[in-house]
């Protein structure tokens, strides 16, 4: 739910901006990658970036982007950008390495049809004028545009718990999640409101009440029958040996314990 509540977030937030005066954007940035403040980048409005514009480059590359806060605190960065193959970047705030990964993610292709949302990283930035840093190795992703946003306190602890967790499982509970504005009678309908609007704090009674609910099911209960669903959240992903690392000399496969059924 964090993971969709973060793509929902930006979409959120999008159409704020564009229904906001800019003096009310309550301190969100949206900037359009290509007018980046300094570095040695390159920008295309054909091709790669028609009708969008993108930040591109044709080696290794530095940029800079002069971030204006009106308030100290806590804010989370999302890049949107589309890339064939995996071009990590350093990412620094005001001279301090905040992810040696950032942009490293791959969307398909080199073009606009898929340009996707990452984010990249939370960070402290202080009043004033703060410098964030890319520095790339390689040629850069195609990046569209950059989205700095106060964070999201009520979903950080939730978030930091997912790092373990495989995309592949994390997306099947993201395409299950999308279907609860579909069927009311689902079983994990008390979670729509916090999909809707994703700016609404996360109740911590209502975890520790699935928590405990997902702890009491039984058999001919409605979230019983979700769980042991074959084609349900928790089935098990074709191939799921590939997805966790060989173990020993002999190469046996890890069997995860998130994958037995229980």
């Amino acid at each position: 739910m964090v993971k969709l509540r973060k793509e929902a977030r930006i979409q959120f937030t999008l159409k704020e901006l564009e229904e906001q005066p800019k003096e009310k954007t309550k301190g969100m940035l949206l900037i359009e990658a290509e007018n980046f403040t300094r570095g040695n980048g390159l920008k295309t409005f054909d091709g790669y970036g028609k009708d969008i514009g993108v930040l591109l480059s044709s080696g290794p590359t530095q940029i800079e982007f002069d971030l204006p806060i009106e308030k100290a605190g806590k804010y989370s960065l999302h890049m949107r950008y589309a890339a064939a193959d995996s071009r990590p970047a350093k990412l620094s705030i005001n001279n301090k390495l905040i992810n040696e990964m950032a942009t490293g993610s791959v969307t398909g292709t080199w073009y606009p049809d898929s340009q996707k949302w990452f984010w990249e990283g939370t960070f402290q930035l202080d009043a004033g004028i703060n410098v964030l840093k890319l520095d790339w190795a390689t040629p850069t992703p195609h990046i569209d545009k950059i989205l700095v946003l106060p964070s999201d306190q009520s979903d950080h602890p939730a978030a930091d718990s997912l790092a373990h967790l495989h995309n592949t499982f994390t997306q099947q509970w993201i395409a299950h999640l999308k279907q609860i504005s579909k069927d009311k009678k689902s079983p994990l309908d008390e979670w729509r409101k916090y999909i809707e609007n994703p700016r609404e704090p996360i109740d911590e009674k209502l975890i520790e009440n699935i928590r405990s609910r997902f702890a009491a099911t039984h058999e001919r209960d409605s979230l019983h029958s979700l769980i042991h669903d074959k084609n349900g959240p928790f089935k098990t992903p074709k191939d799921i040996e590939k997805l966790f690392p060989q173990n020993g000399a002999g190469g046996t496969k890890a069997t995860p314990k998130t994958a037995q059924r229980h």
